[in-house]
């Protein structure tokens, strides 16, 4: 994490851990929390559809306040991304995932008519997005599953139920152990 502040709302904003990554292993990786990628790759994306969004539109007149718009709202997103909220992934997924189709299809259908820069930008974008989408639907998940913070255990796939009747066979047999030793 960065100096000063580390991505957590002061000193740099996070700006030293979109430029340098975040290694993910110190004692503030949060388990099933992937939101510090998603603020990442939206941030990324808008980079890159305001810096080349003249190489790949037809009409930038047209087109450049929508992609200014969708720039904006990924960097408000990527802002406001935190562990404790459960409708921001939801935000981050329903925009990577607009921003997804959007530009694969507007690639995809302009692919006839346009050059093999302007496809290969509006793909790079498409597939930024992908990932953003992937990482926000995986932490979404996390928070249906109330796993947001939480390790993983061997047993975490058993029902309670399960659990308790497992518990008390392994008290049983403590008990019945330590009454043989008794005797």
């Amino acid at each position: 994490m960065s100096e000063g502040g580390g991505g957590d709302g002061g000193g740099d904003g996070g700006l030293a851990d979109f430029f340098w990554g975040t290694t993910n292993t110190g004692p503030r990786k949060i388990p099933h929390y992937y939101g510090d990628s998603v603020r990442q790759l939206l941030l990324g994306a808008a980079a890159l559809m305001i810096i080349s969004s003249p190489l790949y539109t037809n009409t930038l007149r047209r087109e450049f306040p929508l992609i200014v718009i969708a720039a904006l709202a990924a960097a408000a997103l990527s802002a406001i991304i935190n562990p404790r909220d459960r409708w921001i992934p939801m935000a981050t997924a329903l925009l990577s995932g607009v921003g997804l189709v959007s530009y694969a299809m507007w690639g995809m259908f302009q692919y006839e008519n346009i050059g093999p820069l302007p496809f290969i930008l509006r793909m790079a974008i498409a597939v930024i997005f992908l990932f953003a989408f992937y990482f926000s639907m995986k932490t979404l998940r996390a928070f249906m599953l109330h796993q947001i913070g939480k390790r993983e255990t061997i047993d975490e796939f058993e029902e309670p139920d399960e659990k308790i009747d497992q518990e008390m066979l392994e008290r049983e047999q403590m008990l019945n152990g330590k009454q043989g030793r008794d005797q």
